[in-house]
């Protein structure tokens, strides 16, 4: 077990990352709420997409910001991030998820071609979720999802 992930868990994610940057790039439609929000409510799981993002995990709620006009979309973009800068962590029984962003403070000299930018780093997602129904809940988004052509 690498940091907490089994050998299995870190494949899936792996996956989910690729899906997100292969597939869901292109086309962000076709996702079947009804089903999606069914899920949530059997399994007590909030996805607040308000963007109102608290420091403080809280077991299956995750905070995050909709930045792809889908919550769908910009959740799996977040688990993505998540993984793929090291900001996921797993626990005896849940996975605690962050995804943050650099937002450069302007300034008053920023006329200039100043070397020495200055940047905030903003929490864009953080939640906890149960580590038996992270997967289980993106897949259920993936299966959802009409593809177009």
């Amino acid at each position: 077990m690498a940091y907490g992930f089994t050998d299995e868990e870190l494949a899936e994610l792996s996956k989910w990352m690729l899906y997100y940057v292969i597939e869901l790039k292109k086309d962000k439609k076709g996702f079947d709420k009804k089903q999606i929000n069914s899920y949530l409510r059997q399994h007590n799981i909030i996805l607040n997409s308000s963007g109102k993002i608290s420091n403080k995990a809280k077991h299956n709620i995750i905070e995050f910001s909709d930045t792809e006009s889908s919550i769908c979309v910009s959740f799996i973009k977040h688990v993505r991030n998540s993984f793929a800068h090291g900001l996921i962590k797993a626990t005896k029984n849940d996975f605690i998820l962050k995804d943050k962003k650099k937002v450069r403070i302007k300034s008053k000299d920023d006329n200039q071609q100043s070397k020495s930018k200055k940047y905030n780093i903003q929490l864009t997602m953080h939640g906890k979720i149960d580590r038996t129904l992270l997967f289980d809940l993106l897949l259920l988004m993936k299966s959802t999802r009409q593809k177009r052509n």
